[in-house]
């Protein structure tokens, strides 16, 4: 696999100041100018002008079809097709351009509906233009790291009749934007067209967005056979962006997809860590509290140690419980069947300081939970580990000293058994059919902590690719 990286400057983004629809000569967007001279060495046009002619019509034209990327471009000058004068002005021979016998436009596509938006669907504000070719935009983006599935073919924006042929990859962070081209399979990057802005698409010289991959600030052509990967860097960016990406991809299309799945990329299979701690959030709604209640401790049975957690005042229904809980600090007490204030607090992410005494080690309670101990024989005395047992191998790992006396049925040696073999877990991912956990932090009116800290187990949220 060929790899190729090259630098663009954005330099200042400057909005078109002009009326929709006015007719000035060359009143291009200043980014399309300056992008098209750091990417082609000169100007617009091989002959000084805009097009191959130095002439606005010719420069456009020249005998090809861009849409379609499988006609040959024709000379610079001429008008017609545009492929062929826009590909030889912007590579300074001003006219000839490219022939792509067997390559398709290809577009970069969100998985997320809110990111993307097909052309068809925008508005530049000049009497609702509406835009005559496929392909989508994707944005705003705020720095972040990003995934898009690259779909060649797909008329109409239905992914559905085009084929899968690679990935875009977009790193935005400190006003720099990484974006790189990826294909895969049989596939190859023939010529590729990229904007990078703060609108959803750049705009022609009548101030109208324009969707025409020649228009676009950033473009490489004439690849040499054989390129699957590329990578374009634009700086001096801020706030949100909008990125388009297009290519025209070669390949043996009788192959179809090329092995990755839709939005593969943009899928991470397992455990949402994020989602339950925006889940808690909005259980907890505008007051921040939710109310807790326990039974009685189980001192001598095999399912948890609070065998019954139930929340209250939840904004979202379905998170009520019962759940099986435990206890996190034995430092206080609390009354089973007495209800608390309480705040909820995912027990993947950072804890308040000093809420309980050894947070770290919740990954080890995690992964103990995930392996109900309750029940099992342990091989130190083969006899069955209790809820009790396992709940002192809690206490062992996040409180600093046990309660004074225990009453109940536990062993010494089933603790040991369980911190053993929990021990070196450092992170752990419960699997989509395990538990996930959460901290329930009984307080006042002033925040303060009244009643034991609870952890509570809950299926996992996991997300399952398609």
């Amino acid at each position: 696999m060929n790899r190729v990286s090259v630098l663009l400057l954005a330099g200042s983004v400057a909005l078109m100041l002009a009326a929709c629809d006015s007719t000035q000569e060359g009143a291009l967007s200043p980014l399309s100018d300056q992008g098209a001279q750091l990417a082609g060495g000169g100007g617009h046009g091989g002959g000084g002008g805009h097009g191959g002619g130095g002439h606005h019509g010719g420069g456009h034209s020249g005998g090809g079809n861009h849409s379609n990327g499988h006609q040959c471009g024709g000379g610079g000058g001429h008008s017609g097709g545009h492929s062929g004068g826009h590909s030889g002005g912007h590579n300074g021979g001003g006219g000839g351009g490219y022939c792509n016998n067997d390559g398709e436009t290809a577009f970069a596509y969100s998985c997320d509906d809110d990111v993307r938006q097909c052309f068809d669907e925008l508005n530049d504000g000049c009497n609702n233009n509406s835009i005559n070719r496929w392909g989508w935009t994707n944005g705003p983006l705020d720095e972040g790291s990003y995934a898009f599935d690259l779909y060649a073919g797909a008329g109409q924006c239905n992914i559905e009749a085009g084929t899968l042929v690679g990935e875009v990859f977009v790193d935005y962070f400190d006003g720099t934007a990484m974006v790189s081209y990826i294909t895969c399979g049989s596939y190859e990057l023939d010529e590729i067209h990229l904007w990078v802005g703060s609108e959803a698409l750049p705009r022609d010289h009548r101030n109208r967005f324009t969707a025409a991959p020649g228009q676009f600030p950033y473009p490489e052509e004439n690849f040499a056979g054989g390129l699957q990967e590329y990578t374009i860097e634009v700086d001096d960016l801020a706030g949100s962006l909008y990125v388009v990406a297009h290519a025209v991809v070669s390949g043996d299309y009788s192959d179809g997809d090329c092995g990755v799945r839709g939005c593969a990329v943009d899928c991470v299979e397992g455990p949402d860590f994020n989602g339950l701690v925006d889940l808690l959030a909005a259980v907890e709604g505008q007051d921040g509290l939710v109310t807790v209640s326990v039974t009685n401790p189980n001192l001598l049975g095999y399912t948890s140690y609070f065998p019954s957690l139930t929340l209250g005042n939840t904004d979202i229904p379905g998170l009520e419980g019962p759940w099986h809980g435990w206890c996190l600090d034995s430092d206080f007490g609390i009354n089973g069947n007495q209800t608390y204030q309480a705040e909820l607090y995912s027990s993947y992410e950072d804890l308040p300081t000093g809420l309980i005494e050894n947070p770290t080690t919740l990954d080890r309670v995690n992964w103990i939970l995930n392996q109900h101990f309750q029940g099992q024989v342990a091989s130190c005395d083969n006899q069955a580990i209790s809820a009790l047992d396992v709940q002192i191998a809690i206490w062992s790992l996040v409180d600093n000293n046990l309660p004074q006396s225990i009453v109940g049925t536990w062993s010494t040696c089933h603790v040991d058994y369980i911190l053993a073999q929990s021990f070196g877990i450092n992170f752990y991912e419960p699997p989509c059919d395990g538990v996930m956990t959460f901290v329930i932090v009984p307080v006042n009116a002033d925040r303060a902590v009244t009643a034991q800290i609870l952890l509570a187990e809950m299926p996992v949220l996991c997300t399952v690719c398609p």
